[in-house]
């Protein structure tokens, strides 16, 4: 018992010293590591530096700028707000000269239910407004030297062009007519624009020169067919632009040098329309076209008409002074994208980015960033449209948390009612569109809602008639000329624009079209070319002002449906006239908004045999 003891006891001895020596070996350790740990440098996620760039610029005073008025504070709906990257500047600080030599984006773009102008790059300087009234600016132009712009307005009531001085921000009308003076581009040695008017019937291109406002306007096109977006090549001696002089949309150049054989035919591509010319710093031609699946940028060299070359997918864009870059924008179904591409390696530098809304025109300055400094204080993103509020129902005897339907208010259609997530923002549209153009096109529909018992059209797979987010509108105004569609070819599919007349035609509402509008009644007309295409273009331009009512529709979150394969010999397949609201859900989502899931089941087959009874013994002796 002794010995048992003894070495029970020296075990238990053992482990104390054992539990001793750790907690001193942890001690020690927790010294050592506060020791280490004070000349440990401190590592934060952001450089103290950059945000205290970010308080200076937030900090310095808001410079008076006449043009731009201020925007109150609007919320713009999450879908259509792309969240914007740059290097803040400071004030006062010296810019590299790397970003000073890339310049900066002047941008025409859809704000509310106007177009306003915008200075942007994607890498450095925010998107800022420059202009925001109750009209439309569009067609912004750099002068070389970066140190103006001109642009196309119908503030007065009629288009003319104006020029911005970005030093001084007086605003000056260059040409001050009642005619339809659009898209002004400047001579390389700025003291000439050249812009398209219809001062003398059809669109011409004129020249005005800058020093001698009072000499008129000379005019370098004078045939009957409409000819617009003219572009200065940078040595001076020639003007290209777009023009139906051939009959089909072409892109022709005129030698400034030349009297006999002046105009010369550039595209040679009668199957296609082509239009917004540009040129690169080294002259090289560059246009727009819808060869195969979509809107294709072609490249050629003035002296040699022959070697065209397609580029990459894009609606139109504008060539850096100063660099190889290529700002493009491409059209999509309810707005537009903006990118940079390298034209050297045919690849995009900057990949396209949504944009908050529809751009109209672009184009590329180079310009000395302190000229611009003062504007960051005023960077914002586009205002929201008109706002609206959408009517609530009551929901107590809905179960399962499910939506409703309202009816809508002096509206014909075959069943009035619409989701009540999205009846408000059609009615704002509604209203919209009576304020633009002077008439109520939205009062007749050809469908609104749709219940779902009743059967959908042929060959329509998704119909969202039956969700109540969806309508269709009534073409019965285009057979008197009140209503326009155009086509327009998007990633290998077909998507149709709807232009509206407004009552007022001075033009302090709409614009003039650019591009021959889509007819779907020539099918019928004894072409079989046209019969086989679905319809064709239209030989001329329709004249007067216009409304773009796909655009202002896309405002209050309504985008249009791509055709379907068989739209060519099945008219309902166009879906031309469908306007959709799905706020980010796929059409099942939608639909199990409104109906249970029991609803929504195919219909039990009407082939099932009917049970009989068996014949009994007796029954089979009878008979």
């Amino acid at each position: 018992m002794k010995k048992t003891t003894h070495k029970t006891e020296s075990s238990s001895l053992r482990s104390f010293l054992f539990f001793i020596a750790g907690i001193a070996v942890c001690l020690l350790s927790f010294i050592l590591w506060q020791e280490t740990s004070q000349k440990r440098p401190v590592i934060t996620p952001v450089p103290d530096g950059l945000l205290q760039m970010q308080e200076d610029v937030q900090s310095t005073p808001e410079p008076e700028i006449s043009l731009a008025k201020e925007q109150p504070a609007v919320e713009e709906p999450q879908q259509s707000t792309p969240t914007f990257s740059f290097i803040p500047i400071e004030m006062g600080q010296e810019i590299d000269q790397e970003l000073d030599d890339i310049g900066v984006l002047a941008i025409s773009m859809m704000d509310g239910v106007y177009h306003n102008l915008f200075i942007y790059h994607p890498h450095f300087f925010p998107l800022t407004r420059l202009t925001n009234g109750n009209w439309d600016d569009v067609a912004p132009a750099f002068s070389n030297d970066g140190s103006k712009l001109a642009y196309a307005s119908n503030q007065n009531g009629r288009w003319d062009i104006y020029i911005l001085d970005l030093q001084t921000y007086e605003l000056t009308n260059i040409t001050n007519s009642n005619a339809y003076d659009m898209n002004p581009g400047w001579s390389p040695d700025d003291q000439w624009l050249v812009f398209d008017s219809d001062r003398n019937g059809n669109r011409d291109i004129f020249l005005q020169s800058i020093k001698n406002l009072d000499q008129q306007p000379l005019q370098l096109t004078l045939n009957q067919a409409n000819e617009f977006l003219p572009a200065w090549s940078p040595d001076g001696r020639k003007i290209a632009y777009a023009s139906l002089e051939s009959g089909t949309q072409q892109i022709w150049v005129a030698d400034l040098d030349k009297v006999e054989g002046r105009y010369m035919n550039i595209s040679q591509a009668p199957a296609v329309v082509n239009s917004h010319p540009f040129w690169s710093r080294e002259g090289e031609l560059y246009w727009y076209n819808n060869q195969g699946a979509g809107q294709n940028l072609v490249s050629v060299s003035p002296m040699d008409a022959s070697q065209a070359l397609t580029f990459m997918p894009g609606s139109f864009g504008s060539h850096s002074p100063t660099s190889y870059y290529i700002a493009m924008v491409k059209h999509n179904r309810s707005g537009s994208e903006l990118g940079i591409a390298d034209r050297n390696t045919r690849t995009m530098w900057f990949p396209y980015q949504l944009m908050p809304g529809r751009i109209s025109g672009i184009s590329w300055g180079a310009h000395n960033l302190d000229l611009l400094l003062p504007l960051l204080n005023q960077a914002t993103l586009p205002m929201a449209p008109a706002e609206w509020s959408d009517q609530t129902v009551n929901t107590m005897n809905i179960p399962y948390g499910r939506s409703g339907l309202i009816q809508l208010q002096a509206i014909n259609a075959p069943y009035p009612y619409m989701h009540n997530d999205v009846s408000g923002s059609f009615l704002a549209l509604k209203q919209a569109v009576i304020d633009l153009i002077g008439w109520d096109f939205l009062a007749t529909l050809n469908n609104a809602y749709m219940p779902i018992t009743d059967p959908s059209s042929p060959h329509i797979i998704e119909n969202w008639f039956y969700t109540g987010r969806a309508f269709e509108i009534d073409p019965a105004p285009s057979s008197i000329d009140w209503l326009v569609i155009t086509r327009e070819d998007i990633d290998g599919k077909v998507f149709w624009r709807i232009y509206l007349r407004p009552v007022n035609q001075s033009g302090a509402v709409g614009r003039q079209l650019q591009e021959r509008v889509w007819s779907f009644d020539q099918r019928s007309m004894g072409s079989p070319e046209a019969y086989e295409q679905g319809g064709s273009y239209s030989p001329d331009i329709p004249s007067g002002y216009w409304v773009d009512f796909t655009e202002l529709a896309a405002q209050y979150d309504w985008v249009r449906m791509p055709a379907l394969n068989n739209w060519r010999t099945y008219y309902p397949g166009t879906q031309h006239t469908v306007f959709v609201n799905q706020a980010l859900l796929d059409l099942d989502s939608a639909l199990l908004d409104l109906y249970p899931p029991e609803a929504l089941l195919p219909p039990a087959t009407n082939s099932v045999v009917p049970i009989r009874l068996t014949p009994t013994p007796a029954e089979e002796d009878t008979e």
